[in-house]
């Protein structure tokens, strides 16, 4: 019955994502960037005081605050967040969803790489079949390159170091504060 319900879960997540970039992308024809990323920010702070609010669990705690990679984090997750908003207003958001795809991969070579977990041969074939899949995707070459492509390239490098960050924080820290 869990895995049904974190299927239920991720499942709805996913959508909200999806949901949340289409309208992101139809508000960057009317507002700019910067007023998107506020709207955004206001609506999901209030949404994680209210789940905070009724499953008990502090948003800011201050010793957490002062956790390095708790700040590190944040700041990725802000930077991401910008230029992938920056992208999605450029670009295609069929080609920044190309680039989201890569997320799981780079983290998969940034543990590897940095963190030096064990990883098998069969997932770095994964991960190499997977970066082939997503440039064959984007059908790179000089005629189809948009310049605006690389801050979609940017906002992933970010995200898939928050990602990074967030395997280290100690597990004793929630995640809705985190």
């Amino acid at each position: 019955m869990k895995n049904l319900r974190g299927i239920f879960f991720m499942t709805v997540a996913m959508a909200s994502f999806a949901l949340e970039d289409l309208i992101i992308k139809v508000l960057s024809k009317y507002m700019p960037v910067s007023q998107i990323l506020i709207s955004v920010g206001i609506v999901s702070v209030c949404l994680l005081i209210v789940i905070g609010k009724i499953i008990n669990i502090p948003i800011i705690r201050s010793k957490d605050i002062q956790n390095p990679l708790i700040f590190l984090r944040t700041i990725s997750d802000m930077l991401g967040a910008i230029f992938i908003v920056y992208a999605i207003s450029l670009i295609s958001l069929s080609t920044v969803s190309s680039f989201l795809q890569a997320i799981p991969l780079l983290v998969t070579a940034g543990s590897a790489i940095f963190f030096k977990e064990k990883v098998g041969w069969r997932r770095w074939l994964a991960v190499v079949i997977g970066f082939c899949g997503v440039v064959l995707i984007l059908k790179p070459g000089m005629s189809s390159f948009q310049s605006s492509s690389l801050f979609a390239l940017i906002g992933i490098f970010f995200l898939g170091l928050r990602d990074l960050l967030t395997r280290n924080i100690k597990d004793d820290i929630p995640s809705l504060t985190i």
